[in-house]
Parts: C-alpha cells; structure tokens; sequence
C-alpha cells in the first residue's frame, strides 16, 4: 500500500491529455484517473485497488498484489464501492430510547415491539471485496512529482 502511495506522488507513469484533463496514473494492472476537489486543491484517485478480490483460497488470507494479466482496468472513482456494514437489529430501538426515555417503551400506550428477525435491506453495491483506497494527494506536489526531494507520505 505504501509502495502505491509512493508510486501516486512519485509520478510513476503520468499523463494528462490536455491542461485541463485530470491526471492518470498508470500502476501496470490498472489506470486511475484523478478528480480535482478544487476548494481544497487536491486531487482524489478513489477506489485505487491494493490487493487481488479475497475470493477462494484468498478469503481471510493476507491482501496479495492485485493480477497484472495484460489488460488494464480503468477506474475514475466513479463505481461504489461500500464494505459490508454490521448493523444490530436493536439500533432501531436506541434512537427512541434517547430521545423519548422509557415513554418511548409505554406498553399500556399501545406500543408494539418491532420484530428482531426483520433486517434492514443490504446495500446493492455492498461487497466483501474492500481492498481499495482513496488517496488524496495536493494538487502542487502531485504537478511537481519527480522534480526534487518529493513530499512526506
């Protein structure tokens, strides 16, 4: 991962069509191109694969490096990517709790315990496939890579 980071602010291989085209970095197994949060000035390379999908003999094993087979993704952060979230069934009864105290709970009120077996509805781009990384990097030492003593990772 650091090596990744590294590769980002060193330049690795850099291009940009025109002045105002956003910047692609070439990792050898994938392009990314950067957005540009201009408030900030910074550039954002989103959902930057580190490590292959965890599927078979890979699932709780240490990330490995992701396949270079030749033909190169290209990824402009624009594909969600959301990691399984765990969320207990009872939350639905926390916020009740603090804000209205044991009224919230007034049996003789009329008050009906939802039921626990209901789960919320899973996230469609939710994936157990979370070895990616945002790196963000400010828009004048990315402009400068190569040239000099670099920037502080």
């Amino acid at each position: 991962m650091l090596r990744l980071i590294v590769l980002l602010l060193a330049g690795g291989s850099l291009s940009a069509a025109a002045p105002t085209a956003l910047p692609v970095v070439d990792l050898g197994y994938e392009l990314h191109q950067a957005t540009l949060n201009e408030s900030g000035q910074y550039y954002n390379f989103s959902n930057v694969r580190y490590g292959a999908p965890p599927v078979g003999n890979l699932r709780f094993s240490a990330p490995v490096p992701p396949s270079t087979n030749g033909t190169k993704i290209f990824n402009d952060g624009s594909r969600a990517v959301t990691c399984f979230q765990a969320v207990p069934a009872w939350t639905a009864y926390t916020a009740d709790w603090v804000v209205n105290g044991t009224a919230a709970f007034n049996i003789s009120a009329g008050y009906q315990v939802p039921p626990l077996a209901a789960t919320p509805p899973a996230d469609p781009t939710a994936t157990e496939d979370c070895l990616f990384l945002d790196v963000m990097v400010p828009q004048a030492i990315f402009e400068t890579a190569g040239q000099g003593q670099g920037a502080p990772v």
